[in-house]
């Protein structure tokens, strides 16, 4: 296991304000020393253009800016739902995203692909809206979490991983376990990855802790679940409102609308706001254990937050946690 603390990256559209160049200079002068620059999907992709990087001058623009100021690039993210609309009729601009950003990481050099599971329709005869099914207890949704995996689910990935061997081999693809996709929790990850053996070898996890922290996971237990197969972080807190989830629990959806941080019984945070430097010591800790070596890229996405000082807490914060953490693995 090394002995280097972690480094510190930046999912950089929480600076979407800035042009590419000045957001990677302010990553750098701030010490960030890798990004993670969105492609599209949930993404608007502030800092790059898939179409620029068509031809070879679109790359070494691309390479030129990071060289200048002095940053990596870690990851690029294309999160979305490529299950829908269905990929059965013709497939999605969500997995045309995804695929053009396996080919652009393989042109860049960059070893990890941020994606999610993507969550398709509840059955054969649905059209009109993707269905996330955490329960299937109630008689009219027998099934339907089997169809989904049987019929769209593992079909893409065998699809998606056949094309990511042949276009991009050395790309890591990273899933996010995020309530709303199919695959959500460490079982279920191991579940999609066991469906495919050897052929699964590029599938791994981007361990964000915030989305297991409000479905009340340990994020350092599943740390510990999956192991090397944590291929990326994300460095994102939450903050529960204790009387909030004592009263409604933490689901949503006898809500009217596109609930708001203030309606939630949770927000995301700034990482040290929900969880102290102690944790993210232990967050550390958990990673360098199992093997992981690269950066904790700072997801903004703390509404109640201005972007950059709060990225500039986060920054404070891990450069603690992680020679906390390097400290205590020397000592042990």
């Amino acid at each position: 296991m090394g002995m280097v603390p972690q480094p510190i990256g930046l999912f950089t559209d929480g600076l979407r304000q800035l042009p590419r160049p000045a957001a990677f200079a302010w990553a750098a002068e701030h010490g960030i020393g890798q990004v993670e620059l969105g492609t599209g999907g949930f993404s608007s992709a502030p800092h790059l253009d898939l179409d620029e990087l068509g031809n070879d001058r679109g790359v070494e623009s691309l390479l030129r800016d990071a060289r200048n100021a002095g940053v990596e690039l870690a990851a690029l993210n294309c999160s979305g739902n490529q299950l829908f609309p269905d990929v059965i009729d013709g497939g999605s601009a969500d997995d045309r995203t995804l695929r053009r950003t396996l080919v652009a990481a393989d042109a860049l050099g960059v070893e990890r692909v941020v994606c999610m599971s993507g969550c398709a329709v509840a059955g054969p005869d649905d059209r009109v809206r993707p269905a996330f099914l955490p329960v299937e207890w109630l008689p009219q949704d027998h099934g339907r979490v089997a169809w989904q995996w049987r019929e769209r689910l593992v079909p893409y990935w065998e699809g998606l991983l056949e094309f990511a061997s042949e276009r991009a081999p050395g790309v890591a693809i990273c899933l996010e376990l995020d309530p709303g996709q199919t695959v959500f929790t460490p079982r279920g990850f191991l579940r999609l990855r066991n469906a495919f053996g050897d052929a699964a070898g590029q599938l791994g996890v981007n361990l964000d802790p915030s989305h297991l922290f409000w479905q009340q996971m340990d994020p350092l237990r599943a740390i510990r679940a999956l192991g090397p197969l944590v291929r990326y972080a994300h460095a994102k807190d939450v903050v529960l409102d204790e009387e909030a989830t004592a009263t409604n629990g933490l689901l949503e959806g006898d809500q009217e609308g596109v609930s708001t941080p203030a309606d939630r019984s949770y927000r995301y945070a700034t990482a040290g706001d929900g969880h102290d430097v102690a944790w993210w010591a232990a967050f550390s800790v958990a990673l360098a254990e199992v093997g992981y070596d690269g950066p904790l890229s700072i997801e903004w996405e703390d509404a109640a937050a201005d972007p950059f000082g709060s990225i500039e807490r986060a920054v404070a914060l891990l450069r603690t946690a992680t020679s906390h953490g390097q400290k205590a693995r020397h000592e042990r």
